[in-house]
């Protein structure tokens, strides 16, 4: 069968998962969840929910139907871990908020960034106007010595353009050069040194540490066992070799808490949260706190981001349409004074 779609829109994939979530935890069936979701989408995706639900009556597990919807690879990383009939209802809510709250960021930035990179467009092709032809002829109108401010503004805005552009250049090369050629954990360890997104990092890191890990000792999974399963199961290749690093100290004896406290990737309270739920035997659920605590702290983050970038990038084309208007502006007062 044929899909009209290659990949849900991620805030289609968190409504899916969450209403999902919601109907399974009220004793729906997955046939009639699925029932329950064409109207919902207003028939969109009635193609590939009928497909899943066939699926399922052959007894495909959930994962798999994901898969073959193309949901995003952190759901799938997340369905692959073991989990009990009671708590699946709650993986698929949480994937839900993560899929909606990351579509709400994207919209957020494209909506930020749209505007003024329109306008910057539409600046850069005004000077290049500006230097070929405007320039041109208030230079034939002038007599006398050549007025050495002429053009400084239009050269050095020209400069300053070419500037961000190898900068951005230099950025896109050096990011797929380290994809490349780096290991995993050595683009984490260098990604850690960036003051800006260090403390983000280590929060998205932490949330999706206690999150996995959550879901494994809430299925009566040890610590060897789950970062077992960690290292085979994940789809992030850092995580697979940070697991097994894990799992070959756990094996020399070492304590999880003394193992977490050494590794510079998560939250310092990480470690003090394993000692608290080892003494009180709900470690599931203090991680379970902990990544809740970590992805709204992410959330504070991306929404302080977004907040600021908006002024910044509109204080930057203010300061270039005046830098434009001097340029204009100058050539004519030197008219003006040579009449």
């Amino acid at each position: 069968m044929k899909w009209k779609r290659k990949r849900w829109p991620l805030a289609d994939q968190g409504t899916f998962l969450q209403k999902t979530g919601e109907l399974l935890s009220k004793g729906y069936r997955m046939k009639d969840v699925l029932l329950h979701m064409q109207p919902f989408f207003d028939h969109r995706y009635d193609q590939q929910l009928q497909h899943a639900s066939l699926q399922f009556e052959q007894g495909a597990s959930f994962l798999h139907v994901m898969q073959h919807m193309h949901f995003h690879p952190h759901v799938q990383s997340f369905l692959q871990m073991p989990h009990s009939q009671n708590t699946f209802p709650n993986v698929l809510k949480n994937c839900g908020l993560m899929m909606t709250k990351w579509s709400m960021y994207q919209r957020q930035l494209l909506q930020i960034i749209r505007y003024p990179l329109i306008m910057g467009l539409f600046f850069i092709a005004f000077l290049v106007v500006l230097q070929m032809y405007i320039l041109p002829l208030f230079e034939g109108l002038t007599t006398g010595e050549k007025n050495p401010y002429l053009e400084l503004l239009p050269s050095l805005m020209f400069q300053g353009i070419q500037l961000i552009g190898c900068l951005i250049a230099f950025s896109a090369i050096a990011y797929l050069a380290l994809k490349r050629f780096a290991t995993p954990v050595q683009q984490i360890n260098l990604y850690l040194r960036l003051p800006l997104f260090k403390r983000w990092l280590r929060y998205y890191l932490t949330y999706y540490f206690c999150s996995q890990l959550s879901i494994l000792f809430a299925s009566g999974c040890s610590a060897r066992e789950a970062f077992t399963i960690l290292t085979t199961k994940s789809n992030t290749p850092f995580f697979q070799e940070e697991c097994k690093r894990i799992y070959e100290q756990l094996t020399a004896g070492e304590r999880l808490e003394e193992v977490i406290a050494q590794r510079p990737y998560y939250d310092p309270s990480l470690a003090a949260v394993i000692v608290m739920g080892q003494l009180k035997g709900d470690l599931h659920q203090q991680l379970d706190e902990l990544s809740a605590n970590s992805f709204e702290q992410m959330d504070r983050m991306l929404k302080s981001v977004v907040a600021r970038t908006q002024p910044i990038l509109f204080a930057m084309l203010g300061l270039f349409v005046f830098l434009l208007f001097l340029s204009v502006m100058l050539p004519v007062f030197q008219l003006m004074n040579s009449i």
